[in-house]
């Protein structure tokens, strides 16, 4: 999320960023840089290539590793409610039809959301409005709300198992604001209604064609932050949930729904072992394949590598012939 001053630090979702060096980091997810320049469109949605597919799904799955890491780590994550965009990446499985001149291809595909960077997932439905309110008391979001209800709007609405509504829509209670709690996490994930920081009267353009923020940005930016770190402050200091005793871990005490989740979980954590160890052999046998485009455009000693992945490349298929 991009907000003055210059003294936050503002890192792209592209980037394989540590959450962990940071107390507070607020999220907005929004994935259209990922969509590249001429893509297609599939059944009304954005339908990425090969390429764009597989660096739109590392990253999400990049990200959904750092957020739980760094709530599990005690921190703070806070994800401004952006609209809700989804696309359709590659599978990386194709089948084939036909024969000769009639043979044909087709792509398979899947549908995938900016909110896939959430661990566990949420339902998250596109809505607007600003008809919002708070609920309960002793709510996290009171300072938060009193600084900044004018500026904020919905644009999801949220639901799901462990979703805990802190703000929602006047007319419906719908869950335009919640925080989640994870298993065995001192920190908090908190939704926010969005606040656009894009807005007209936020950025000017001077005579030389560059764009700064104004006065105005500098005030809200700065109350957001004030307010942020008051939510983080309330998180820390007031959770509502004590520290689960020795007890409730012990497999004596478990009971059976508990047991046939523990036996699920110990079954995918061994299918993700095997698919990252196949992933990463995938990966490096690409970026050797890769190489050997440099024969096209590589000199010295860059061109000498690539010659001789070629004649290694050429005396395996020898070998195997």
């Amino acid at each position: 999320m991009s907000l003055p001053p210059d003294e936050l630090e503002f890192k792209s979702m592209r980037l394989q960023t540590s959450l962990l060096d940071y107390d507070i980091s607020v999220f907005n997810p929004d994935i259209s840089s990922f969509y590249g320049v001429g893509y297609e469109h599939y059944q009304g949605k954005p339908a990425l290539n090969d390429t764009n597919s597989f660096k739109l799904q590392e990253q999400l799955a990049h990200w959904r590793r750092e957020v739980l890491g760094a709530v599990k780590a005690g921190k703070t994550v806070v994800l401004l409610l952006n609209e809700l965009q989804e696309v359709y990446v590659a599978t990386g499985q194709k089948t084939y039809s036909g024969t000769g001149r009639n043979r044909q291809t087709t792509r398979h595909v899947t549908n995938i959301t900016n909110y896939s960077l959430i661990p566990g997932g949420i339902d998250v439905v596109n809505s607007r409005g600003t008809s919002m309110k708070l609920i309960g008391q002793d709510n996290a979001l009171t300072n938060y709300w009193a600084e900044l209800e004018t500026l904020s709007e919905f644009r999801v609405l949220v639901s799901g198992e462990g979703i805990r509504p802190l703000i929602v829509t006047k007319t419906g209670d719908k869950a335009a604001g919640a925080y989640l709690k994870y298993k065995d996490a001192r920190g908090t994930l908190v939704l926010l209604p969005y606040i656009d920081f894009d807005r007209k009267h936020f950025t000017r353009t001077t005579r030389n064609g560059n764009e700064l923020w104004t006065d105005k940005a500098f005030q809200v930016s700065k109350q957001f932050i004030s307010a942020i770190v008051g939510v983080d402050n309330f998180f820390i200091q007031g959770g509502e949930y004590s520290p689960l005793p020795d007890w409730v871990t012990h497999d004596r005490f478990a009971l059976a729904e508990e047991q046939n989740i523990r036996s699920e979980l110990l079954t995918l954590e061994t299918k993700i072992v095997s698919i990252q160890k196949e992933k990463e052999k995938l990966q490096q046998t690409l970026v050797t394949e890769t190489e050997i485009k440099g024969l096209l455009y590589e000199k010295g000693k860059p061109l000498e590598a690539a010659i001789l992945i070629t004649r290694r490349a050429e005396f395996h298929g020898l070998a195997r012939g």
